[in-house]
């Protein structure tokens, strides 16, 4: 895990770099502008973390390893942000606001452009190293490369999830182990790392059940936690009601993988919520990757090989 340092506290803006093209007035180094007039400034790169330090750097290796909340703090201590999903979208697309292409690049895949599973990547590249996995505002490497924390500006409310759990036929004893009297499995979706969506179903007691992996988690060091969206994969990502915090245990670590239960976790609650986007180089591809598909599954304390960038308004 990144640990916080000292030098966060520092004012400076990240190191400068090639963005490709006339660097704007408007925005501070390493960033471009993101509408015309611009409406934001974005990291050209996936930062790379040096001396504790986040910098958008051309032809660097961008770092992977920060929590959420480490990459929240190391934006707002140059007196930036981290990157909101609907910027991170729009940076994307082409279009400040509703519309946009399906991909950087444009409405159709296009197989060999930007650093993917299906082009031989074996790892994170340098920055930029893919010419073509550019949006139309200068922004490189939002498909593939490595997946990117992003900022939905939403918070966990748990009482309030349960509320609208109730009109999905969830109910929770009081062990708060969460089951299923009526309503369809189909309104509903798990996004746990390391548990597959499409192993939930209603085990006995009406309790509401998935399939640990082995393979993905230790179970016995602690629970995979995350969330189960009501309202299925229609459920609307801007909704905070519909993220009732969850966490997965199973239900005997000699039997892996197997049956594990879903339990409401209460200390997640009022905690932010997460979204990470653009897939990575050992995952995605045409029909996964879109810049609209985030992933909301993991917890803000979750320190996998996510990358981020920074955004903050045009200066003057």
């Amino acid at each position: 895990m990144i640990g916080l340092l000292a030098a966060w506290a520092c004012t400076a803006k990240p190191a400068p770099d090639d963005t490709g093209g006339t660097p704007s007035a408007s925005c501070p180094d390493g960033m471009v502008p993101v509408g015309e007039p611009a409406e934001f400034c974005v990291d050209a790169y996936e930062v790379v973390i040096e001396g504790g330090v986040p910098a958008s750097v051309a032809g660097a290796v961008p770092s992977g390893g920060a929590s959420f909340d480490e990459a929240r703090a190391l934006c707002e201590a140059l007196g930036f942000h981290l990157v909101t999903t609907a910027e991170w979208v729009d940076a994307a697309d082409g279009v400040v606001g509703e519309g946009g292409t399906l991909y950087p690049y444009g409405d159709a895949w296009r197989s060999g452009v930007c650093v993917l599973p299906e082009n031989g990547a074996e790892g994170p590249q340098p920055a930029g190293s893919d010419p073509d996995c550019v949006s139309p505002w200068g922004v490189y490497d939002q498909l593939g490369n490595l997946w990117e924390w992003t900022d939905p500006a939403l918070n966990v409310d748990a009482a309030e999830a349960l509320v609208r759990a109730a009109s999905y036929g969830l109910v929770v004893d009081e062990a708060d182990e969460i089951g299923l009297s009526e309503g369809s499995l189909s309104d509903l979706l798990v996004e746990v790392a390391g548990v597959d969506a499409d192993t939930l179903r209603v085990g006995e007691g009406g309790r509401l059940e998935v399939t640990a992996e082995v393979e993905r988690w230790t179970w016995a060091e602690s629970p995979a936690r995350g969330y189960l969206l009501l309202g299925g994969r229609s459920a609307d990502p801007d909704d905070p009601l519909v993220f009732l915090p969850i966490r997965v245990e199973p239900f005997s670590l000699d039997v892996l993988p197997g049956p594990a239960g879903l339990w409401v976790s209460w200390t997640d609650d009022g905690d932010p919520i997460t979204d990470k986007r653009g897939c990575a180089w050992y995952v995605g591809g045409e029909g996964g990757c879109g810049v609209d598909i985030g992933y909301r599954g993991h917890p803000h304390d979750f320190d996998g090989s996510i990358g981020f960038r920074c955004a903050t308004a045009p200066e003057g």
